[in-house]
C-alpha cells in the first residue's frame, strides 16, 4: 500500500510538472519575445511622438484606448482583441499606409509617409513592444517583409493551448487560488 502511494504522488507531482511546462511554455515565449530586438529606434517614436499627439490622439486617444470624439467619428483602439484581430497576419507596410493614406480621419493623407512610419513606432512603444537600433524603414518593400508584432491574448494564448478562453481563465482561477498565503 506504501509503494502504491508513493506512485500516485509521483503521478501527480509528474501530472502537475507538466501542467506547469504547459502553462508556462507560452509565457516564457511571451517574455523571450519581449526581450527580442526591436523594429523601432527611441528617436523614431520620440518624433512619432509629436505626430500621434497632434494628429491622432484626439481620435484614438494617448492610451491608444480609442473613443468617439467632439466630430461623433468613432475610432478603434490600437490595442485590443479587435485590433489584434483585424491587424492578424499583417505587415509593417499596411499598418503605416493605412495611416499614411486614410489618416487623420478629417484630412486623409496629409501625412507624410515618414510621419506615418514614425508614428507607428510611438504606437508600437506604448504597446510596449521594444526598441530596437534600426529605424523602421519607409520603403514599402522593405516595411512589407517586417510582420505586425501581435501581442498574446486571453484568446490566442488559449487556442494556442488547444482550450477555451473559459478554461484558460478557470486554470489561472485554480492556480491563483493555490498560490495564495493560507492565512491570506
Amino acid at each position: 500500500m506504501h509503494a502504491h502511494h508513493r506512485i500516485l504522488r509521483t503521478a501527480g507531482w509528474l501530472g502537475s510538472l507538466g501542467l506547469c511546462a504547459l502553462l508556462l511554455t507560452p509565457a516564457a515565449a511571451l517574455a523571450q519575445a519581449a526581450k527580442a530586438p526591436g523594429f523601432y529606434t527611441e528617436a523614431q517614436a520620440t518624433r512619432g511622438n509629436e505626430v500621434y499627439n497632434s494628429r491622432c490622439a484626439q481620435c484614438h486617444m494617448a492610451d491608444l484606448s480609442g473613443g468617439e470624439p467632439e466630430e461623433g467619428i468613432p475610432a478603434p483602439a490600437l490595442y485590443d482583441e479587435a485590433f489584434e484581430g483585424r491587424w492578424n497576419n499583417k505587415t509593417m507596410k499596411d499598418f503605416a499606409e493605412k495611416i499614411h493614406l486614410t489618416m487623420p480621419a478629417d484630412e486623409p493623407g496629409v501625412l507624410t509617409m515618414q510621419q506615418a512610419v514614425d508614428s507607428l513606432a510611438t504606437i508600437l512603444q506604448r504597446r510596449k513592444f521594444p526598441a530596437g537600433t534600426t529605424e523602421l524603414p519607409v520603403d514599402p518593400a522593405a516595411l512589407g517583409a517586417i510582420p505586425l508584432p501581435q501581442l498574446a491574448t486571453e484568446n490566442s494564448l488559449a487556442e494556442w493551448l488547444g482550450i477555451s478562453a473559459s478554461r484558460l481563465r478557470w486554470v489561472a482561477d485554480v492556480s491563483g487560488r493555490n498560490r495564495k498565503h493560507p492565512s491570506g
